[in-house]
């Protein structure tokens, strides 16, 4: 099985995980953890299936047919997309209890958002054949 589809398959399980969590606990603070994990994949994902320059792919490509097309910019800005429409669906449901500035579910979104981020700005760092 390819890598990047393991990738996607475990991603796709973690937001499911999410979600089951958030149904049976009702907790918002998960929402907020979620919104930021979200928007760390979708923002990146986009920029990179656009073309903009410094944004490098998370995992090298290899030889099976699916990793080829998945490391099309195309590919990327559409799974950017998806991530960038749940990340709309999970606002439209906090957005009536966010506040922003200085408070706990600002903190939640930046975690969110730091966690995936920083752990996805380590992958990189091993060496790609691109």
């Amino acid at each position: 099985m390819p890598r990047i589809l393991i990738a996607e398959v475990i991603q796709v399980l973690t937001y499911a995980i999410f979600f089951a969590v958030f149904c049976v606990t009702r907790l918002d603070g998960l929402l907020y953890f979620a919104f930021g994990f979200v928007l760390a994949v979708g923002i990146p994902s986009v920029l990179l299936g656009y073309g903009f320059n410094g944004i490098k792919p998370s995992m090298p490509v290899g030889d099976s047919k699916y990793e080829r097309f998945r490391g099309l910019p195309i590919a990327n800005a559409i799974w950017g997309m998806f991530h960038l429409l749940l990340a709309l669906a999970i606002f439209i449901n906090i957005k009536e209890k966010f506040r922003p500035g200085f408070n706990l579910e600002t903190f939640l979104i930046i975690i969110g958002f730091c966690l995936i981020y920083f752990l996805t700005s380590m992958s990189q760092n091993q060496k790609m054949e691109v």
